[in-house]
């Protein structure tokens, strides 16, 4: 596979199957048990997050978040299952791995069982026992799809690429859905520009719709919609508080065109790289990867930060007007 300009969701930017679109009720009401490959997920006792405040806190420290660079996460807490990306310290190789949360503290991550080296699976989204990530997986393409597994019988399925219209030939990566299945996802074009892209999954046959802000035309990536749809988070590296920062926008009265992108500020933000945001399916709590000094300390110049996971609250952070 030649290598690619992406790497790691906004890390692109600074470095390099289903048949339904909505879950079954077996899907839905799976209850969590042992995976093959000794994933136990436990049942959801006590609220991981309670103790997260206004300002961001690293998620697991020494266990999800650790020496290894981690980014991109996803939480579903009916099966009390948390999904991420962590890679080897050259980047080279990227995994999906899984904890759960008890007795207040989580458990050491286990690799999805099939995430190998050759697919750099990046971007995991859980929706309704859907996980939903991509990678190069499709024989003869070298570029990233988007794939879906599904909870079923208490386990994950074999990934397929995704039959919901979501697919190109173009980089497909970082896809999160709204509460009324609306895909909100990155498209890295053949020019090396870069598309937000909105599509239905309610029908394979909606076509896509590009979005873009009022009157930016700033560079942004990573797309994270809010679970009703009321606001929208992205990366991007321009008028930030450093190389990459996080920013929001919100829907205007003009379909597919969304208010400028507005830093989310020192809050979130930091000299450091920003990208990456997730969004809890309650909508009270931001994810996001920083490479500012976490579970390691500073680097010397030119060796870039491995990066760690941090969660906040969004009250505070979001007009909700």
């Amino acid at each position: 596979m030649k290598t690619k300009t992406l790497l790691l969701s906004l890390t692109i930017l600074s470095v390099l199957a289903c048949t339904n679109s909505k879950p079954t009720e077996q899907e839905q009401t799976a209850e969590p048990t042992e995976e093959p490959n000794g994933f136990k997920p436990s049942m959801l006792e006590e609220d991981p997050f309670a103790e997260v405040g206004d300002k961001p806190v690293m998620l697991g420290e020494g266990v999800i978040s650790s020496e290894a660079p981690e980014f991109a996460t996803t939480w579903d807490p009916e099966r009390n299952i948390l999904a991420f990306n962590r890679t080897n310290a050259d980047r080279s190789e990227i995994y999906i791995y899984f904890s759960s949360y008890s007795n207040g503290q989580w458990a050491t991550p286990v690799k999805f069982e099939y995430s190998e080296p050759e697919y750099r699976d990046i971007d995991p989204f859980i929706k309704k026992g859907r996980l939903y990530f991509s990678a190069v997986r499709t024989e003869g393409r070298e570029d990233y799809d988007i794939f879906v597994s599904s909870w079923i019988n208490n386990q994950w399925s074999a990934p397929t690429v995704s039959d919901e219209g979501l697919g190109t030939t173009e980089d497909d990566i970082f896809i999160s859905i709204s509460n009324d299945y609306q895909a909100y996802y990155s498209r890295f074009m053949e020019d090396n520009s870069v598309q937000i892209t909105r599509k239905s999954l309610y029908d394979a046959e909606i076509p896509f719709e590009v979005q873009r802000f009022e009157n930016s035309t700033a560079r942004m990536t990573n797309p994270a919609i809010a679970p009703d749809g009321s606001f929208l988070i992205t990366s991007g590296d321009f008028a930030g508080e450093g190389s990459a920062d996080l920013f929001i926008s919100y829907p205007t009265d003009t379909e597919n065109v969304w208010t400028d992108p507005v830093n989310l500020g020192p809050t979130v933000n930091s000299p450091y790289t920003e990208f990456a945001p997730g969004i809890s399916p309650d909508g009270k709590y931001l994810f996001f990867t920083s490479e500012r000094p976490g579970v390691i300390g500073p680097q010397a110049e030119g060796v870039r930060p491995p990066g760690d996971l941090y969660v906040v609250k969004l009250a505070g952070l979001v007009d909700r007007k």
